[in-house]
C-alpha cells in the first residue's frame, strides 16, 4: 500500500517522542499480546476467544449462568503492558452479531482492577440502540457521559474512535465503506478515572437467561495523542486513513 506524503507529514508531527502506541492487525491468528478477561469462567460460562479468517478477532460470551447474581455474560481482552491517561483508540467492528438485541460491544479505556466485580473504567459502546461513553464501576454500567440513538446492522463493517483528552471524552462511529463521513459523534466530560489500561469487550447486557454476546473486530490502535487539540484531530484523520483495511 502506498502512503499519500502529507497524510504520512500528518501522522509523524502529530506522534510525540516517546509515544506509547500498540497496534494489531490480528493477521498472526493469535493474541498472545493480550490479555485475555474472562470472569465468568469459574461458574462454568468462559469467554471463548477464535480467529475467523485467521486474520479477525472474535470475543464470545457464554449466557451466565446466573444473571440476578453473577450479572450479564461478558467476554474481553486487554493490552495490560501499557497504561494510558490521554488516548486515542480505534477498532473496527467487522462482524456485529444483531441475533441479541440487548448485547454492546466495544471498547474499555482507563480500566483498573479488572476481575469478576471489580472492573473500573470508561465503556465505549455499540448496541442496545445506543452509542454511548459510561462509567463502568465494579463491572457495572453507570452514569452516561455521551449518547447518541443508533441502530447496527449485521452486513456492515463498522470503524469506531475513542478519544481522552483529560476529562473530555469523545468518539466517532463510521461505516468502512465511508470514512468521511460520520454515523454518529458524541463528546462528553468526567472526571472519574484518569488512567489505566484499555481493551476491547462484549456484554450481554440483559438479565434473561441464555443471553449472550459476540464481536468480531480488526485493526486495533492505540496511542497517546498530542494535547493540541487541533493536531489531534488531525492525526486522528491521519491514522483513519493509514490503517489498513482488514483482508477478506
Amino acid at each position: 500500500m502506498k502512503f499519500q506524503p502529507f497524510l504520512l507529514s500528518l501522522l509523524i508531527a502529530a506522534a510525540p517522542a516517546g509515544a506509547a502506541t500498540i497496534s494489531d492487525n490480528f493477521n498472526t491468528g493469535s493474541d498472545a499480546s493480550w490479555t485475555r478477561y474472562s470472569p465468568l469462567a469459574g461458574f462454568g460460562a468462559p469467554g471463548t476467544f477464535s480467529f475467523p479468517g485467521g486474520n479477525t478477532y472474535r470475543i464470545a460470551a457464554a449466557a451466565s449462568p446466573s444473571p440476578a447474581s453473577l450479572g450479564p455474560g461478558r467476554a474481553g481482552s486487554f493490552q495490560t503492558t501499557t497504561t494510558y491517561t490521554d488516548f486515542d483508540m480505534n477498532v473496527d467492528v467487522v462482524d456485529y452479531d444483531s441475533s441479541q438485541s440487548s448485547m454492546v460491544v466495544g471498547l474499555l479505556a482507563r480500566t483498573t482492577t479488572i476481575g469478576l466485580g471489580t472492573t473500573n473504567g470508561y465503556g465505549l459502546t455499540l448496541g442496545g440502540g445506543a452509542f454511548a461513553i459510561q462509567v463502568i464501576t465494579g463491572e457495572l454500567p453507570g452514569v452516561t457521559v455521551a449518547t447518541a440513538p443508533l441502530t447496527l446492522s449485521p452486513v456492515t463493517q463498522y470503524r469506531v474512535f475513542f478519544h481522552g483528552l483529560g476529562t473530555t471524552l469523545s468518539a466517532e462511529l463510521y461505516d468502512l465503506t465511508n470514512l468521511s463521513t460520520p454515523l454518529a459523534t458524541i463528546s462528553g466530560s468526567n472526571a472519574t478515572y484518569t488512567s489505566g489500561v484499555n481493551g476491547l469487550f462484549v456484554y450481554a447486557n440483559s438479565t434473561t437467561a441464555g443471553a449472550t454476546a459476540r464481536a468480531t473486530y480488526d485493526n486495533y490502535f492505540t496511542a497517546t495523542p498530542v494535547p493540541e487539540p487541533a493536531t489531534t484531530g488531525l492525526a486522528g484523520l491521519g491514522l483513519m486513513l493509514l490503517l489498513p483495511r482488514r483482508r477478506k
